[in-house]
């Protein structure tokens, strides 16, 4: 009667549900990254919900720990006057080359692969909060 104890729905029984809705959040999570283009042309032609960003404070919630990470992997330091420059480029929907060009100045090479990179974390947390809200 060992397997009368696997029917518990004691803690043993919380675990396992826990689990799929982790993993379906992973893949859900996967196939909206998959959405998004790689190819920096593509990326940057892609139209961003900026109506969804502003209202749900992605640049604040999400972005702004990002660029921060990042900042900190490229320059050795934190660096919280850079990471507000680019939050605030972002909240007035600036353009990625443009970013890009600023960056340079500081990144040199690496702005580009930096503005790449963000661009596709600021459309993979639009899409992913419009799927959220919409589910």
């Amino acid at each position: 009667d060992d397997d009368d104890d696997d029917d518990d729905n004691g803690n043993g029984g919380e675990k396992p549900r826990d689990a799929p809705r982790a993993d379906d959040d992973d893949a859900r999570a996967k196939k909206i990254a998959e959405t998004i283009p790689t190819d920096k042309t593509q990326l940057f032609a892609m139209a961003l919900d900026w109506d969804t960003i502003e209202a749900k404070r992605l640049v604040r919630a999400k972005l702004r720990p990002w660029i921060a990470k990042r900042m900190h992997e490229y320059l050795g330091a934190d660096e919280p006057t850079l990471t507000d420059f680019v939050a605030t480029q972002l909240d007035h929907r600036a353009d990625p080359d443009a970013i890009a060009t600023e960056l340079a100045l500081v990144l040199d090479d690496d702005a580009h692969t930096f503005v790449h990179n963000l661009w596709r974390v600021l459309h993979f947390h639009a899409k992913k909060a419009t799927a959220d809200s919409g589910s």
